[in-house]
């Protein structure tokens, strides 16, 4: 629980692995352990810890072109540039997939007059957005790549949790899709703010910018809490939490 590896194929071929130690805030902070908190945390730093990784992988690179001794960047310079960059990605993500659907379903309100068939519009809206997105992404050499390994990476897990010995053989027989993906997360979250806002109605048009992008860490925590609903129960519930996720990750593994 506080270690991480990045395993990298570099260009000739040889697989550098990096490990290294990451301690969650939970372990210093009660109330982070505590349901939806624990949720919060987790979110924030799953995009520090991706992006973390994401340089150290293009670090293996720049290691190819020039000597380690020249490199001069402090690790408190890393973590603010790490910072930047999930300010920047988190923005972006607003921006798209929650203000800008609210943008076209309160365009679309002038014509329905109604909020209810508002709020199912904006729902639908952020959906279709987000699954074109990852369509679109995926036709891209690169990221195809990346979610081939997404997953190999879904294999490996789905062997060592049915307490095989994780080899090549034991891996090509397990199934790409996992019921605790973090694709499958962003899907949750997704729904579960279209739920809250059915509930939650203001007719401040501000405001309803202003609470979109304020209880982002609260639906996060909530959507945490069914993920791990969804990835330990064998209930009904639970099967029927599972079914979207599993079916975006035909997309993305």
């Amino acid at each position: 629980k506080d270690h991480y590896a990045v395993a990298v194929r570099k260009p000739d071929n040889q697989i550098e692995v990096k490990t290294d130690e990451f301690h969650s805030i939970a372990e210093r902070v009660g109330l982070f352990r505590l349901p939806f908190f624990r949720g919060m945390a987790i979110f924030i730093e799953s995009l520090l810890l991706g992006v973390r990784t994401l340089s150290d992988s293009s670090n293996f690179y720049e290691e190819e072109k020039k000597d380690t001794n020249q490199k001069s960047t402090s690790k408190a310079g890393e973590t603010m540039t790490d910072i930047g960059v999930i300010a920047l990605f988190v923005l972006m993500a607003i921006a798209v997939f929650i203000l800008v659907p609210l943008l076209f379903s309160n365009l679309l309100g002038h014509l329905v007059h109604s909020e209810t068939l508002e709020l199912v519009l904006e729902g639908i809206l952020r959906v279709i957005m987000f699954i074109a997105y990852v369509v679109l992404i995926s036709r891209l050499e690169d990221v195809k790549r990346i979610f081939m390994y997404h997953g190999a990476e879904h294999k490996c897990i789905n062997c060592v949790e049915s307490g095989q010995e994780l080899t090549v053989a034991n891996v090509r027989r397990q199934g790409r899709c996992h019921r605790q993906c973090g694709m499958g997360f962003l899907l949750l979250v997704m729904l579960i703010s279209f739920v809250l806002f059915m509930f939650i109605r203001v007719d401040t048009a501000w405001l309803r910018y202003i609470l979109r992008i304020v209880l982002i860490p609260l639906i996060a925590g909530i959507s945490y809490e069914f993920v791990r609903l969804a990835g330990n129960g064998e209930s009904k519930l639970a099967a029927v939490l599972n079914k979207p996720c599993l079916l975006l990750q035909g997309l993305t593994t």
